[in-house]
Parts: structure tokens; sequence; C-alpha cells
């Protein structure tokens, strides 16, 4: 759901970064809906309010990650599976059906820890009328996508299952999953939005039951979807910011109710204005001081050195993926991934390693820089045989070149 239009935009990084940002805004209006369909308009006000200014959903509508996009896409099929339980037309109810399983599915093939909603779609979808009958209409729609993206690329399943699957599931004993210390960390960031998601848990369910039970089941699935995740890292907490943020909303929702019934219609505009300045301000800070804590700084030096050491049009294998791209510098397609759950867990050996190296002219050079590849046995001397130009970068990078490769 991200390569098309990023390549229809050009392929720079200024289409991908397009892309994502245009996926974080349908996961805003997303939950919009689900809050209003679910909760009222209160709800729904509030819960796309936290979802516009949290610092995970910023941080993901600016990083070129997966994650970002799968929570929007499944926030677009609740928020089309409320649609199906309130719409009155029963043809329309029909299409919100089919929308509905389709997001999910699209969602599963972009990140599968979208599977940690699925219990959230069909909790709503039950909730309806002709309930069956929608619930089969989203699972034709999940089925239909997946078989219209899946069958083309046939030959592709078994590199698609060791990439998605398989890869996971060797890795797991060398990664820990979520520990206390992992949340805690994540509490440090998002106390805020935790700290109204718990009162919603308390007194949400006044605002409206089904809006605070999708959010209480959202939040428990994509717990389950991440404590089985191996290896699991911060951005992946952004799959529970949804359940989160409707269950601040419904507590928000009850607040406003109380609050409301005990004022005039003058006064009351006057307490909401206030408070929506205030909110807005301190929101400001806290996602300031959120963001830089959770900003992965970019070494210009290293960038800049990229660019003056190799041509243009020159490939790079290299496992410091976010600065190679910074410097505009392409790796084999073979490797654009050099994560350490790739190079542990996906076979890769010096000489696989090498063989592509080997294949491709336009690879003129290895970039150390994380310690990763330079964990592959071997690797290290071979390169250093065959790119005989070593050249230090800064904060202890290694860039080797062959002799012909100057920029």
């Amino acid at each position: 759901m991200t390569e098309p239009p990023w390549d229809w935009l050009g392929g720079s990084i200024e289409a991908g970064r397009a892309v994502i940002l245009a996926w974080s805004v349908v996961g805003v209006g997303a939950g919009a809906v689900l809050g209003w369909c679910l909760g009222g308009r209160v709800v729904g006000v509030a819960t796309a309010v936290p979802l516009t200014i949290d610092p995970r959903m910023v941080d993901q509508s600016i990083t070129l990650q997966a994650d970002g996009p799968a929570t929007s896409l499944a926030l677009l099929s609740l928020a089309a599976a409320a649609l199906t339980v309130t719409l009155r037309s029963g043809r329309w109810r029909a299409v919100a059906a089919v929308v509905c399983g389709a997001a999910m599915g699209l969602g599963i093939l972009t990140k599968l820890f979208d599977v940690g909603v699925v219990p959230c779609v069909v909790f709503v979808l039950l909730g309806g009328g002709h309930r069956w009958r929608m619930l089969g209409l989203a699972a034709a729609g999940m089925v239909s996508v997946a078989a219209l993206i899946l069958l083309p690329m046939v030959d592709a399943w078994p590199a698609m299952w060791d990439q998605a699957i398989g890869l996971h599931v060797s890795t797991r004993a060398l990664y820990p999953g979520i520990s206390g210390t992992f949340l805690w960390l994540f509490l440090q960031t998002e106390w805020p939005l935790t700290a109204l998601a718990a009162v919603g848990l308390l007194i949400g369910w006044r605002a409206g039951r089904t809006a605070w039970m999708v959010g209480v089941v959202w939040i428990a699935g994509s717990m389950g979807a991440l404590a089985a995740t191996r290896p699991v890292f911060p951005h992946h907490m952004v799959l529970l910011i949804p359940g989160l943020a409707l269950l601040g909303g419904t507590a928000i929702a009850v607040v406003v109710a109380h609050v409301g019934s005990r004022f005039d219609s003058r006064r009351w505009l006057i307490a909401v204005g206030l408070s929506t300045a205030v909110a807005g301000a301190a929101g400001a800070l806290l996602l300031n001081h959120a963001l830089t804590a959770l900003e992965t700084p970019t070494n210009v030096a290293l960038v800049a050195r990229l660019q003056a050491l190799s041509p243009a049009s020159s490939l790079l294998i290299g496992d410091d993926q976010f600065d190679q791209a910074l410097a505009a510098r392409d790796a084999p397609p073979q490797f654009v991934d050099t994560s350490s759950v790739r190079l542990r867990g996906g076979g890769v050996t010096a000489a696989t390693l090498e063989t592509v190296l080997l294949a491709d002219p336009r690879v003129c050079g290895v970039l150390f820089a994380s310690g990763r590849l330079s964990g592959v046995p071997g690797f290290v001397a071979w390169v250093a045989a065959e790119f005989p130009v070593r050249n230090g970068l800064p904060a202890g990078a290694v860039l080797y070149t062959r002799p012909a490769c100057g920029p």
C-alpha cells in the first residue's frame, strides 16, 4: 500500500514521506469516524485529537516504516465496520462491510501485527443487524484483496513467507519480547494518553458501551500481537495508540456531558474555549518533548562523506540504511534490508554477500557503521581484499571502495 503511490510520485524520499503522511491523515479521519459512530460527536473528536498529536503517531507520519500505514489501515477497517452497523441503507452497509474486510486484509499484508485488531472488527460487526451476512461480506473483501495481491506473485510465496514469518520465527530465541522495562520506556513518552485511557477504563462506559468495549478489545488484541512479536521495537507500540485514544475519548465525553449539564450555554462555551487553549498549549509542549526523546539523530558528517566518496549512480551495501538513504546511495535489492534480524535469522553468510557484490558492477563499496555486517564471519577480511581503499568515516564507520570508485 505504500510502494505503488511512492512509485507513481517519482520514487524519491519526498514522495515516500508524502505517502506516509497521507496514510496518517487517513488514520486520523478513520479514528474520528470510528469514535463518532460508536460513541457520538465528542468521542469522535476526542479520539481524533490524540491521533493527531501523539508523539508516536507523529513520528510514524514522518518515518518511512510500515507501522504507521498498517495502523491507519486497521483504523480504516474498524471505521468501516462501525459504518456497517450504523448506516441505514442496506446497500451502503454492504459496501462498508466489504471495505472493512479489504482494509483489514491490506493492513495485515502491510504489517502482520494488524491481526491483533481482527477481534475488534468481529466484535463490532456481530453487534449490528444482519450480523452474519455482514461478517461474511467482510471476510469476502479480505480474501478478495489478498488474492488480488498475492496470486500474481505466486512464485515469490516461499521468499515472502521466509521474510514475513520464517525470519522472525527463526530468531525468536535471539531477541527479547515485551518486558516491564520496555513498557516503562513506553510510558515515559505516553503517560498523558495512558493516564487518560485509564480514566476512560473506569468511567468511559457511560459515554457508550460499544466504544468503550472496542477500546478495551483493541488494547488487549494489540498487546497479544505485540507479545508474539520478536524482536519488538519501540515503533511497533504505535499499534496501541488508537485503543488508548478511543478509551481516552470516552473519558472526555463523560466529563463534557457532566460539566455541560451544570453550566448555561454561554459559560459552557467560555469554559470549552479556555480548556481547549490550555490543552492545546500543554499538548504542544508534551509533543515537542516526546518527539525529541523519540528521534534518531542523523550523522550529517557521515552522510556528506558517503556522497563525497561514491558516485551518485553507484550502489553500496551497508548496515546504516537511514544515513545511506539520506546520502541517496541505493543498495542492491537483495540487501536493502541489512537489519540484525535479516542478517542473523535469514541465513546470510559471507558467501551470500560476496555473490551479490561480485554480480553487479555498480556496487562500488561496503559500509560498516553499526557492527551488523562486521558480525558476519569472514566478511570483513574478504571486503578488505576486494575493496582495498579504506575510508575512515565519522563515528567509527568505515567505507571500503574499489580504486575506480571515486565520486
